[in-house]
């Protein structure tokens, strides 16, 4: 053989091994990859359903159970690496231990999480995590960090476009000014969530109970009550017995304030016999009772009135 035919040779011999090499490592590290693939997909997979059986857990009120799955759902996220999703976690489990009224680890927790929604821009998830800072600040009497929490998440919320927490925060920048006795405040932001509102719903019910009641504590009667008149319409429509009864009771309240007392008497009695079909409700029912002798009393009306009202507020005292 020459030596260009040896040299030939010899280099086909050196590149067919060297390829063989070349490809069967490929080979390998394709294979590992896909298998690193697989069982991320197969994680992530996990993670979502434990998430999901998380939240239904949380909506039936079994926070225990609720806070296990969280919490394996963490270590899941946190082994990939999946920063959103750990700050999604992070804030529902801070979410729990408000609910536990561990006030302290709900705070440290959440915190957390804004830390991470901050971090990779998560916007959504930076507004829905303050407003659960705003609430707990909230429970905490803490209510100047409450407001100045909550006034950071409204703007995020109506970038975002998430009406229905925009609504929530409106409602709870509501609720600090109610707090602080300062209605005006309270009733432009309860105005401002009432357009936000699903219609006719329970939603759109309380809301309109919550301005009506603003209206009260303004001396505005008439307002509170046209208001309150709206949510009764809704309220029967869609056969809430609890809100139906408290909003009757909170035009009978503006009846008597406004000294219409046979408009007050009238609703009253509606509300009385609607707490009297739902449970639990026996120190409410006492406190209508009362009102109604207070009324009777006051206008010197029928005294064997008088005597049923009073039998009737002792039966209710006895069982409350």
């Amino acid at each position: 053989m020459s030596n260009r035919l040896k040299s030939f040779a010899l280099a086909s011999l050196v590149f067919s091994l060297t390829c063989g090499v070349g490809l069967a490592a490929s080979d390998v590290v394709v294979k590992h990859t896909l298998a690193q693939t697989a069982a991320s997909s197969d994680g992530k997979a996990e993670a979502d359903k434990l998430f999901q059986d998380g939240v239904q857990l949380f909506r039936r009120g079994e926070y225990p159970k609720a806070l296990q799955s969280y919490q394996r759902v963490l270590e899941i996220r946190r082994k990939l690496g999946d920063k959103a999703g750990i700050g999604q976690t992070l804030n529902n489990i801070g979410v729990i231990y408000n609910v536990f009224q561990q006030n302290d680890k709900g705070l440290e927790i959440l915190q957390q999480a804004l830390t991470i929604r901050k971090e990779i821009k998560d916007r959504a998830g930076e507004g829905e995590t303050l407003d659960a800072l705003g609430g707990l600040y909230f429970s905490l009497e803490q209510d100047e960090k409450s407001l100045l929490t909550l006034q950071q998440a409204l703007p995020i919320t109506r970038e975002v476009k998430d009406k229905s927490l925009e609504f929530q925060i409106l409602v709870s920048l509501g609720d600090s000014y109610t707090k602080q006795e300062k209605y005006d405040k309270t009733l432009d932001f309860y105005q401002q969530a009432l357009p936000l509102a699903n219609k006719n719903t329970e939603q759109e019910a309380a809301i309109l109970v919550l301005i009506g009641n603003c209206y009260f504590q303004q001396g505005k009667h008439d307002l509170a009550i046209e208001n309150l008149q709206k949510s009764l319409i809704i309220t029967r429509k869609i056969k809430n017995l609890t809100i139906e009864a408290q909003t009757l009771a909170g035009i009978a309240v503006n009846y008597h304030a406004h000294k219409k007392h046979d408009k007050a008497i009238e609703f009253y009695q509606q509300a009385l016999a609607l707490y009297g079909e739902t449970a639990n409700n026996r120190s409410t029912k006492l406190t209508i009772l009362m009102q109604i002798m207070r009324i009777y009393y006051v206008n010197a009306s029928d005294a064997t009135l008088q005597k049923d009202y009073y039998q009737g507020m002792i039966r209710e005292f006895m069982l409350v």
